[in-house]
């Protein structure tokens, strides 16, 4: 990520999926969630349902229930919005 930012490239969608499956490779829940951020502040709806999923599972995995709670109601309630949207 800091590395397409020096080169003035604006991190879109598919650059922050990448870095999101990076950390959650190396289980870097940290960089997990602030890839997370950069999706929320980055991108046209704020929200990418995998990421979101793959963070939750990493942080299932180490036992941070608050943390993975937290990001499950944030899915919920970006879907409901998504689908209130489509209607």
């Amino acid at each position: 990520m800091e590395e397409m930012k020096e080169r003035g490239l604006d991190p879109g969608l598919s650059g922050c999926r990448s870095c999101v499956r990076a950390a959650v490779h190396i289980g870097d829940v940290k960089k997990g969630l602030e890839f997370l951020d950069v999706i929320r502040k980055s991108t046209r709806i704020g929200y990418d349902y995998k990421s979101w999923q793959a963070v939750g599972s990493m942080c299932a995995a180490k036992g941070m229930v608050d943390v993975e709670n937290s990001l499950r109601e944030e899915i919920e309630e970006k879907r409901k919005f998504i689908r209130e949207q489509d209607l």
